[in-house]
């Protein structure tokens, strides 16, 4: 969750062009404060790529100073 609308966006967009599919979720789909980032983890996944995606989650959350 990140309450945010704008910063769900922006986040998103920079995991995208990372080569990670997240999707935002924001003002008109949810409320303007209920503001998230969704990505779904299935069986196929190896632990090397959770670790991937959390390392990007962490690089991008510096980046945006939050």
């Amino acid at each position: 969750m990140l309450y945010d609308a704008r910063l769900s966006q922006e986040f998103a967009a920079k995991l995208l062009d990372g080569g990670h599919l997240v999707i935002g979720f924001y003002y008109p789909v949810g409320s303007q404060r209920d503001s998230k980032d969704r990505v779904q983890i299935s069986a196929a996944h190896e632990i090397g790529h959770l670790d991937k995606a959390v390392k990007a989650f962490e690089k991008y959350r510096r980046k945006l100073e939050f």
